[in-house]
C-alpha cells in the first residue's frame, strides 16, 4: 500500500478500495478498519448473504462446513492471529466411542510415522498410527456407500535405541501386528524431515519406506492441506480416532498461525510431553487413507489344515491337472491348424 497509495498523488479524484474477506485482527486491512470513518476513508462492513442477495446464510454454511472459515470468509468475522485448539470441534466429532473390533481381511492399512532419533537430547517421540478407509453405510437417495476412515491404533514411543532398531520395532510391534499378510512387502508412510535419511537403513529391516512432501505453503501437497482435509473429515464424522487421551491432549494442543500476510500454518507445540508426534503420525496416515479409494471387505481364506482349505487344494489340484491335459492334447497353435487344413486338402 506504501507503494501504490503515491501513484494517485496527481489524481485528486481517484478512490483507492480495500475490498478483502477479513483475516486476521491485526493485519493492515483490519487496523484500516478498525481507523473507522475519519476525513480519508469511510469503512463498511457485510457478511456473504447481507452483500449478495442471491446466496443465503444456509448456502454459505453448505459451501464452508468448517465453522472458523466459514465465520472468516462469509461471515466478515476476522480471526485471531493465533488460534488455539485449531481442530476445535472437529476433536469431538471424530472420537470414536464404539471401536471396531479386528480389521477386516483384505482392508487395505496405511501405516505411518513420525520418526525421532534424538534420544535423550531432545522430548521427541517416535510416533506411528494404523489407518484404514472402507465403505460405509449407503447415502440417502444416491444409494452410494459413504466412506468411513478410522483410525486403528497409535502409539508414541521414546528413541531410546538406534535408527535401525526403531525400524525394526516399527516391523514387529506395528507392521506384523496391524498387517500380516504383507510380510514379504511392508510399506510404511512417513514424512520428508527424517523420511530420507531413514529409507535406507528402513529397506535394511525389511520395511519399504513412502516419503510424503510436507511442505509449507498452501499447495495441495502442503502440510497445511493436509491439515486441512482431516479436520474436515473429522468435523463430517467420516473420519474416527481412537478416545486415547494422550492423542485427544495433543490434539487439542494444535494451533494455527494467522500471519498479516494472510498465509496460515499449523504450529504443533513442543513439551516434555513431545511435539505432538502422535497426531503428526495420524494426520499423515489418514490424508494418505483419505486419497485412496476405501477398500471393501474380502471373503477371509481358510485356516490350514481345515474341511475347508482341503476342499480348496483339491479343486486347485483338479483345475491344474485339467489345465495340463488340456495344453497336452488339445490345444494347438493358430500355425499349427492352418497347417493341418493344408493337409487336408
Amino acid at each position: 500500500m506504501g507503494r501504490l497509495a503515491p501513484a494517485l498523488a496527481t489524481m485528486p479524484d481517484a478512490k483507492l478500495c480495500l475490498v478483502s474477506s477479513p483475516l486476521s485482527v491485526n493485519d493492515y486491512h483490519a487496523r484500516q478498519f478498525d481507523l473507522g470513518e475519519t476525513p480519508g476513508q469511510c469503512v463498511a462492513r457485510g457478511a456473504t448473504w447481507e452483500i449478495n442477495p442471491h446466496l443465503s446464510e444456509a448456502d454459505t454454511r453448505e459451501l464452508e462446513p468448517d465453522e472458523r472459515t466459514w465465520r472468516r470468509e462469509y461471515g466478515a468475522e476476522p480471526s485471531e492471529s493465533i488460534e488455539e485448539n485449531w481442530f476445535g470441534a472437529a476433536i469431538d466429532a471424530a472420537i470414536d466411542h464404539d471401536p471396531a473390533g479386528d480389521i477386516p481381511h483384505g482392508v487395505r492399512r496405511i501405516i505411518s510415522i513420525d520418526p525421532a532419533f534424538d534420544g535423550e537430547s531432545s522430548p521427541d517421540l517416535f510416533g506411528w498410527s494404523v489407518t484404514t478407509s472402507e465403505p460405509g453405510p449407503l447415502l440417502g437417495v444416491t444409494g452410494r456407500p459413504r466412506r468411513v476412515t478410522r483410525v486403528r491404533a497409535v502409539g508414541a514411543w521414546k528413541p531410546d535405541r538406534s535408527p535401525y532398531a526403531m525400524a525394526e520395532r516399527v516391523r514387529d510391534e506395528v507392521c506384523n501386528v496391524f498387517d500380516p499378510d504383507s510380510r514379504d512387502w511392508r510399506t510404511v508412510y512417513t514424512d520428508q524431515h527424517e523420511g530420507h535419511s531413514f529409507t535406507e537403513l528402513a529397506s535394511s529391516a525389511g520395511l519399504s519406506l513412502y516419503v510424503v512432501p510436507w511442505t509449507g505453503g498452501n499447495s495441495e501437497k502442503s502440510k497445511l492441506a493436509r491439515f486441512k482435509a482431516v479436520r474436515l473429515a473429522m468435523l463430517d464424522g467420516s473420519l474416527k480416532i481412537p478416545n486415547d487421551p494422550d492423542l485427544l491432549r495433543e490434539f487439542r494442543s494444535v494451533r494455527g498461525l494467522l500471519a498479516p500476510s494472510g498465509n496460515e500454518r499449523i504450529e504443533m507445540p513442543r513439551t516434555s510431553r513431545g511435539h505432538c508426534d502422535r497426531v503428526a503420525a495420524v494426520v499423515l496416515g489418514a490424508s494418505v487413507a483419505l486419497g485412496y479409494g476405501p477398500t471393501p471387505a474380502k471373503k477371509q481364506p481358510p485356516a490350514p489344515g481345515s474341511m475347508e482349505w482341503h476342499q480348496l487344494e483339491a479343486e486347485q489340484t483338479k483345475a491344474r491337472i485339467r489345465a495340463a491335459v488340456a495344453q497336452r492334447t488339445g490345444r494347438r497353435s493358430f500355425h499349427e491348424v492352418v497347417e493341418s487344413m493344408r493337409g487336408r486338402r
